[in-house]
């Protein structure tokens, strides 16, 4: 007898041997379950990204295959990992790497300014202690 599930699963999300190598098509929802995001948002990410799931024929159903499933996984870790605009991410998709060569070098410039601003702040506290002790 199979085992009853809860409403709204399916059983590769219940099994966890089950891979997502094993199916070629997965649904909207299945995809925002694996991804953890709302089915809302991967409409949005369709509209204002490269992301472009093929439709069913008859009733129009997201079919989202492997390089789709890689391209959800690379906007999520744009968006949420890194805090990229959805337009930053966008750019980063079809420029295909160069933006993000630019924000490799964005944040280096940022650590760095950061650095910058630490040692002035040293700098001017001894020269404050300096001047306070000479008084």
């Amino acid at each position: 007898m199979p085992k009853k599930r809860k409403n709204n699963t399916h059983w590769r999300f219940e099994n966890p041997q089950a891979s997502p190598q094993e199916k070629p098509y997965y649904t909207i929802g299945e995809v925002a379950r694996l991804f953890k995001v709302d089915e809302t948002q991967l409409r949005y990410w369709e509209r204002h990204t490269p992301l472009a799931p093929k439709r069913a024929a008859s009733s129009g159903t997201r079919l989202y295959t492997q390089d789709d499933l890689k391209l959800v996984e690379r906007i999520r870790y744009l968006l949420i990992d890194k805090g990229l605009s959805l337009q930053a991410v966008a750019e980063q998709l079809q420029s295909g790497g160069a933006v993000d060569t630019d924000l490799q070098i964005r944040e280096k410039l940022w650590e760095v300014r950061a650095k910058v601003l630490e040692l002035k702040r040293v700098v001017d506290q001894q020269l404050n202690n300096a001047n306070s002790s000479n008084e």
